[in-house]
């Protein structure tokens, strides 16, 4: 991921940018040091194995990331900006909102290509020196870094299998699933192949999918859910997750799977967040 600009928000405001191309003289702040944006200790985690192989499944997560920056102080004295002026500025963004989230986008260019969010944690200051200098430490309990937009899939297989691609992640990540059903459907299932799966994702509702019905689920980590929409009336489905499913996750790259009752639905959409383990 080629990275020309960064630019630092809290409550939808641009507090802060530095390019890391073109640096102009009349840029306030100048980045001399940035350390934890590449993935540092990635543990495995067991969650399952393969139903014929046995083969372990393993889900690879991070330890909440620390991002230090050290920043150059550089006023625009023409404009009667002071060191003080920047830094107190800066001060500003550590809780400018109720959530004290921060943004830290990254672009190439006018592109945006990610994000990760914080929360400052640490803030550094020199003073009486002749090119003052602050250290932020940014706190990102999600360490992965996320598109800053979702990716939108429609026109998706109507027929086995379903192929799903995404070529701008490079980790792999959950995402959430409109469809609609027409005709009737005692079950929904995902799973790898058409015979002898590896893994399965099995709902079986009390009653059967009727026609029209509406199925929402997601497998994003943290915003878990499934349920089902009929005639505007909402029916959780997490409890009719049959024992030992595995939910759905794309990969970088082909993504394949088999629904056994996909000819009893329409698709709406898929969508997710790219994914990246660093930048």
């Amino acid at each position: 991921m080629k990275i020309t600009d960064i630019e630092v928000y809290s409550n939808d405001i641009q507090f802060m940018k530095f390019s890391l191309e073109n640096v102009k003289t009349s840029d306030e702040y100048l980045i001399k040091n940035i350390v934890g944006l590449d993935a540092e200790n990635i543990i495995p985690v067991y969650y399952g194995s393969g139903a014929n192989s046995k083969d372990k499944f393993y889900d690879y997560i991070m330890k909440p990331r620390d991002i230090v920056m050290k920043i150059g102080l550089n006023p625009r004295f023409n404009f009667n900006e002071s060191y003080e002026e920047l830094r107190d500025k800066i001060y500003r963004c550590i809780s400018a909102s109720r959530s004290g989230i921060i943004s830290l986008k990254f672009f190439s260019k006018a592109t945006a290509l990610s994000q990760i969010l914080g929360r400052i944690i640490k803030f550094e200051a020199t003073h009486f020196t002749k090119e003052p200098e602050v250290q932020i430490t940014f706190n990102c309990n999600e360490p992965l870094f996320k598109g800053i937009n979702r990716t939108v899939r429609t026109g998706i297989n109507e027929t086995n299998p379903v192929l799903i691609s995404d070529e701008e992640s490079s980790a792999p990540h959950g995402s959430c699933v409109k469809l609609t059903f027409n005709p009737p459907s005692s079950t929904f299932t995902m799973q790898d192949t058409a015979t002898d799966p590896e893994w399965q994702f099995v709902v079986t509702p009390a009653s059967s999918f009727v026609s029209g019905d509406i199925l929402y689920f997601s497998s994003e980590k943290n915003n878990r859910y499934l349920y089902v929409d009929r005639a505007a009336a909402i029916t959780y489905l997490t409890d009719k997750i049959s024992p030992g499913s595995i939910w759905p996750i794309l990969f970088p790259g082909s993504n394949s799977f088999h629904i056994p009752e996909i000819a009893t639905f329409d698709w709406n959409q898929v969508d997710y967040y790219a994914s990246y383990w660093g930048v």
